[in-house]
């Protein structure tokens, strides 16, 4: 690009700016940003399709162009820093160059993840005791002495506040309504969304998201393994981490014409962050001297937050799904979460029961320990509980919840389940940090997590 087209479009700038409302130096500023961010960051970050999608993306997560006036950034400086870079072949290249090398890492990244962390070791210990104590099969109580909470957003700051930590600090899980971010008809379209992915053959999804362990992303059928089962758990699911490269040719071209699926699910999942930092800011005050909310982004080159679309498949006849209960299967093996913080996305239809919950057994111990049946749920409800990662930064001052989703009886075996998790994983370069335990990083962590379900 000559320095002669860097002066023109810096004029046309200048003349327009009274319109815009932005002073002579902003404009010097986004010339700038534009001329001198490379168009490597922008591609990898997707910048320009994000920012339409939902304009507010501009304002997350760190770029350029954090700071810049939101509509004016999307359509005009990302698309100037794209046309400035267009003939510089060198950043084309590099960027393919870069994925091609980074793919071939993640192989190597997911077997030597760093496993031998005493955080990474105690957590996935406590899932392997879960088998062999006995408790990951326990029934559940009719009548459980824990009930799960029920807060509504609309109460006053400091009410909400104190609810949220009084559930986070006895249950672990606590239900959310009338949230201000995710509204009942978002939950509504994203789960026709997932029911339009799952409804495809086996063969379509896995052709178009193959899943790829050591991204966390794409399209699995029973490959996850519970360190508390030791079985695979009955359900299928498509997982979107918000990393463009994670997503790199798993995202379900075939739906887009009709559903516009990645766009849609791209402006659910911004929600879903802005939900998971409101409570997450609720949690931490007074536990961690960490901005824990801000260390979560989306769509940059650190972002490690998934939104998982879940089905667990009807069973053949009520008597198999007996019979693979009586195997000790489960649709879903007694687990923590590796996050921050869940929001799990249910639906109130008969046939999406199964769902249950029990204290952490560091709180009680594993014999004093019981399950408690989370059946029933409010329409557009949010259920939220603590991952094992804010319980680390806590310093186990929260702790983490176990769940599970039972099998199902009766006609139930008969029937589709259907529900979609949000986990909220710090960014991978955050250190997570609290007093008298060793540090390590949210990537070192979510790797080692990640080997202890999926590399059996």
């Amino acid at each position: 690009m000559s320095s002669f087209a860097v002066i023109v479009v810096f004029f046309v700038v200048v003349a327009v700016r009274p319109r815009i409302r932005l002073g002579i130096w902003d404009v010097f500023h986004l010339v700038l940003t534009s001329v001198v961010t490379p168009r490597s960051f922008c591609l990898k970050n997707n910048l320009l399709t994000n920012s339409l999608c939902d304009p507010s993306y501009l304002t997350l997560g760190k770029n350029p162009f954090k700071n810049v006036q939101t509509t004016f950034g999307t359509f005009f400086c990302v698309p100037l820093c794209y046309f400035l870079h267009f003939d510089n072949a060198d950043t084309n290249t590099s960027f393919s160059n870069e994925e091609e090398e980074e793919e071939s890492m993640n192989e190597n990244e997911i077997n030597n993840a760093i496993v031998e962390k005493e955080a990474v070791t105690r957590d996935v210990s406590i899932e392997s005791q879960l088998l062999s104590s006995g408790l990951g099969r326990k029934k559940a109580k009719e009548d459980g002495d824990d009930v799960v909470p029920t807060i509504d957003c609309r109460l006053d700051e400091q009410q909400f506040r104190k609810e949220i930590q009084t559930a986070a600090k006895t249950v672990g899980f606590f239900t959310l309504l009338n949230n201000p971010h995710v509204s009942d008809e978002d939950i509504d379209a994203q789960f026709r969304l997932s029911r339009a992915f799952f409804a495809r053959d086996t063969v379509t999804k896995e052709k178009y998201s193959p899943y790829d362990a050591s991204l966390n992303s794409g399209y699995e059928y029973k490959k996850q393994v519970r360190p508390s089962t030791k079985l695979a758990d009955e359900k299928e699911s498509y997982q979107v981490t918000a990393k463009e490269k994670n997503m790199w040719n798993r995202w379900p071209k075939d739906m887009e014409k009709k559903f516009e699926f990645e766009k849609n699910t791209r402006v659910f999942m911004a929600k879903s962050l802005r939900l998971a930092q409101m409570v997450i800011r609720c949690l931490q005050d007074g536990e961690t001297e960490d901005d824990v909310a801000e260390k979560h982004s989306l769509w940059t080159e650190e972002s490690q937050c998934t939104l998982r679309h879940i089905h667990y498949p009807p069973f053949r006849s009520m008597e198999d799904a007996e019979e693979q209960s009586r195997l000790g299967y489960m649709r879903a093996g007694a687990h923590t979460d590796w996050c921050c913080v869940t929001l799990l996305y249910q639906q109130v239809e008969f046939g999406n029961g199964g769902l249950e919950c029990a204290s952490n057994p560091r709180k009680n111990g594993f014999e004093n320990t019981e399950w408690t049946r989370i059946d029933h749920t409010n329409k557009g409800a949010v259920t939220v509980n603590i991952g094992d990662m804010l319980s680390l930064w806590t310093n186990g001052s929260l702790l983490s919840n176990l769940h599970r989703v039972r099998m199902p009886t009766g006609e139930e075996a008969l029937k589709s389940r259907h529900s979609m998790a949000f986990f909220a994983q710090a960014d991978e370069s955050a250190v997570i940090r609290a007093k008298g335990q060793e540090t390590l990083t949210a990537k070192e962590y979510i790797l080692g997590r990640i080997r202890s379900n999926f590399n059996n």
